[in-house]
């Protein structure tokens, strides 16, 4: 959860203070969100699932918000 949160605060911390005027390049939020969630799935998917049924936090009061991330259901 942190990683997601991580990326929208750099985001619009980037939009509200601008460092370099960057080259324009279309859609590249949608491609730096794009490879934020592929990175997820494909980290995701390359975890064992004997390490998949340890959890940091109880997640299990979310309900279906939460089910996507969870492979053991």
């Amino acid at each position: 959860m942190l990683i997601p949160i991580t990326f929208l605060f750099f985001l619009i911390t980037e939009r509200l203070f601008p460092r370099r005027q960057y080259p324009p390049i279309k859609f590249w939020n949608v491609i730096g969100f794009a490879c934020l969630i592929m990175t997820g799935v494909i980290t995701t998917l390359l975890l064992p699932a004997s390490l998949m049924q340890y959890h940091l936090i109880d997640a299990s009061r979310l309900g279906s918000s939460a089910a996507f991330s969870s492979p053991t259901r």
